[in-house]
């Protein structure tokens, strides 16, 4: 008997329930730090997408500064580089040339003033913007109102004397990696047409005229242009201004017109219908 006694346990004593007002307080900082967890998770996210933006943004400027020699001079079209135009590369080699950061001492100069572009520099743009295995042809670039003139003598493009404007200027719009290819969509503005803001003083770009699909194919860090080829304007753009409206209004107006004809038919036909009813 006495060792069963000593084996019974003894009676846990019971504790005393917790003042309501600390459940309260810990509910409500619990809340407090789930409130504050979601709010930095948002605060994240938005940093993640700014940065997101600002990248893309960053590398649309990359790639303007890259396509703005195609853009200067409206570059042809081309499925494949290698069936690519050859005077229409050769004149954008030519231009990101006179576009690049070249040491002054790289150009010599004609007895009439004019710069002679070497064409051991036309020959490395060339090979930067269109791969190793396309040849260069050499000849003289006749653009709108210029001429380069190719001087075989002194190995050299002979440049005129004169204001050259160019044609476009690039606007990039989406960027989609492909494998070892990058597809840029690109908007060509209107280099004449630009306004300046009587406020502001500030230049205001207008909406591209075309939309291009530009292909870059090659090492990330020497890609060079694959194809080139005409888009309709996109619905919407990534990181630059909306795409031009033009062509969806004038769809707009043509619907709008071709329902106000439909609605005016019906009641003339129904007018028409009536009267010859009463002469019969």
């Amino acid at each position: 008997m006495e060792e069963n006694q000593s084996l019974t346990a003894a009676p846990k004593e019971k504790k005393a329930p917790a003042p309501v007002g600390y459940i309260l307080v810990g509910v409500l900082v619990l809340a407090l730090a789930v409130v504050g967890a979601a709010h930095l998770v948002t605060l994240a996210v938005s940093h993640l997408k700014e940065n997101a933006t600002q990248r893309e943004q960053e590398e649309a400027a990359v790639y303007n500064g890259f396509l703005t020699p195609a853009a200067a001079i409206d570059i042809a079209p081309f499925d494949d580089v290698a069936d690519a135009d050859a005077a229409s590369l050769l004149s954008l080699a030519v231009w990101s040339v006179l576009y690049g950061e070249n040491d002054p001492g790289a150009f010599s100069y004609a007895d009439d003033g004019s710069p002679l572009l070497p064409v051991s520099l036309v020959e490395q743009a060339f090979t930067r913007y269109f791969g190793p295995t396309v040849a260069i042809q050499h000849g003289t670039v006749e653009g709108y109102g210029y001429a380069f003139t190719y001087d075989p003598s002194k190995n050299a493009y002979r440049i005129p004397l004169t204001t050259i404007t160019p044609i476009y200027t690039p606007r990039v719009t989406e960027v989609v990696s492909r494998g070892d290819a990058v597809v840029l969509t690109c908007g060509f503005v209107n280099a004449a047409v630009y306004e300046q803001d009587p406020l502001t003083g500030e230049l205001k770009s207008p909406e591209p005229e075309k939309f291009l699909k530009i292909t870059l194919r090659g090492p990330e860090n020497a890609r060079y242009i694959s194809s080139v080829q005409n888009l309709d304007a996109p619905e919407t753009v990534s990181f630059s201004r909306p795409a031009a409206t033009g062509a969806a209004n004038e769809t707009t107006e043509a619907a709008d017109t071709t329902g106000a004809e439909e609605t005016t038919a019906g009641p003339d036909g129904e007018t028409a219908a009536a009267e010859e009813e009463e002469e019969e």
